[in-house]
């Protein structure tokens, strides 16, 4: 697809390129394309001065000699010393870090058919040097694209930049925000090696530096914004990265919580992974130690549903009451019942139907069922003063209801509970 000119043009940073190639623009559009082609040269190395200067006003001493070696050229109306600078553009944006290796050639080109258009010396005086129109257009594309549109440094520099602005206490820490302040800085033009390296250094801080939650979830943040900055070259990164870097993971926890926080269906995390990590992830949950058990439930998902389940089959009755979850999962309801079997005391037994009650509205129909088949099966819970108690209250709920309630006591001989709490059950 072409690229639009007019958007060409408003990428451009600096205004004084940008004329020149609102000039170059205008020129193609007439039909005047070796004018067009001088045009976006003349841009391209006003640009170049112009970045020069502006690293050296932040303190790089190298572009501050540079930009006062043009300076000098000018004052004294220097005019081969001029031109050898000038002759010289593509390899000092090269060492400048302002293109790449590839896009050096192409201001190589862009160098030397503005001499054949502009110098008629170096052309065959037989011949009239005519630029096509796709050449022409090719140029300013690849002006503004390579170099115009992009900050001054690409490199280290712009590098240490972005993630001291990112460690500071001032960086934001709700998405909305971070993506505004991501899109202020370089990453919003940023080159595609740039962004590859940007996300690269975000994942291994992730995995292989084992930051402290509140950095972790910043990090996330930062991965979250620059997907949606740059979707196409964000995954393009993972897909080279991420099977790389999980190697070297020393968190699992942080590990698994990437793969589904970022898994999609057109980036498939998990493929990316050997079958030998994907085992490990595998058993880190099976054997999930009980400080990160309630956080098993962000993992009820296609990839995880049957290892997780697993896991919360052997769950202890701590576990379950101690967690922290939104919505207990049915399968732990199921489990937390299954100790009413065993409860060697009143008070034990207490206990977990006092837990059922505060959470009644969690639990369904099915794990009520099974709650009262186990307790059935304990004098030490069906006689506990907590279970009837827990009965009134779960009489309550209308998706269970008394009569759900009477038959499924009834069903396992606790007949005499359900007439003597029928009373007390309101309407």
């Amino acid at each position: 697809m072409l690229a639009d000119l007019d958007e060409l043009v408003m990428k451009c940073r600096d205004e004084r390129a940008k004329k020149y190639i609102d000039e170059a623009v205008r020129c193609y559009r007439s039909g005047a394309y070796r004018a067009a082609v001088v045009a976006t040269w003349i841009a391209v190395c006003f640009d170049i001065v112009d970045k020069l200067r502006e690293l050296a006003g932040a303190g790089d001493l190298q572009a501050d000699a540079k930009a006062k070696e043009v300076a000098k050229h000018v004052a004294s109306n220097d005019i081969a010393a001029s031109l050898k600078f000038e002759a010289g553009i593509p390899e000092l944006a090269l060492e400048f870090e302002f293109v790449s290796n590839t896009e050096k050639i192409d201001l190589e080109r862009l160098k030397v058919d503005r001499n054949r258009c502009a110098h008629p010396t170096q052309n065959n005086d037989a011949e009239v040097f005519e630029v096509p129109s796709e050449l022409a257009r090719l140029h300013i594309r690849n002006a503004v694209c390579h170099l115009l549109q992009h900050e001054p440094a690409q490199g280290k520099a712009v590098l240490e930049r972005l993630w001291n602005d990112i460690e500071s206490a001032s960086f934001p820490l709700t998405s909305e925000k971070v993506l505004d302040r991501l899109n202020a800085g370089p990453l919003r033009r940023a080159r595609q090696a740039l962004i590859r390296n940007f996300i690269q250094i975000a994942i291994k801080k992730v995995f292989v530096e084992k930051p402290e939650y509140k950095q972790r979830n910043k990090l996330n943040l930062v991965l979250l914004a620059s997907r949606t900055m740059h979707p196409d070259e964000w995954e393009r990164s993972v897909k080279e990265q991420f099977g790389k870097i999980s190697e070297r993971a020393v968190d699992d926890a942080a590990l698994i919580a990437f793969v589904r926080a970022f898994d999609k269906p057109n980036l498939v995390l998990w493929d990316f992974l050997t079958p030998v990590q994907q085992e490990r992830l595998k058993n880190f949950i099976l054997h999930a130690p009980s400080e990160v058990f309630d956080q098993l439930t962000l993992l009820e998902d296609k990839l995880f549903e049957d290892v997780v389940n697993k896991r919360y089959a052997k769950a202890t009755r701590a576990e379950i009451m101690n967690g922290g979850f939104f919505m207990l999962p049915s399968i732990l309801q199921v489990r937390l019942a299954e100790y009413l079997e065993y409860s060697p005391s009143f008070a034990e037994a207490n206990k977990i139907f006092q837990y059922i009650n505060t959470n009644a509205s969690d639990f369904t129909p099915d794990s009520v069922g099974k709650m009262v088949h186990f307790a059935s099966k304990n004098r030490q819970a069906y006689d506990a003063s907590g279970f009837s108690s827990l009965i009134q209250k779960l009489a309550t709920i209308p998706e269970i209801g008394k009569e759900f309630l009477d038959k499924k006591l009834r069903e396992n001989g606790l007949a005499a509970i359900a007439e003597a709490t029928g009373l007390d059950i309101p309407f």
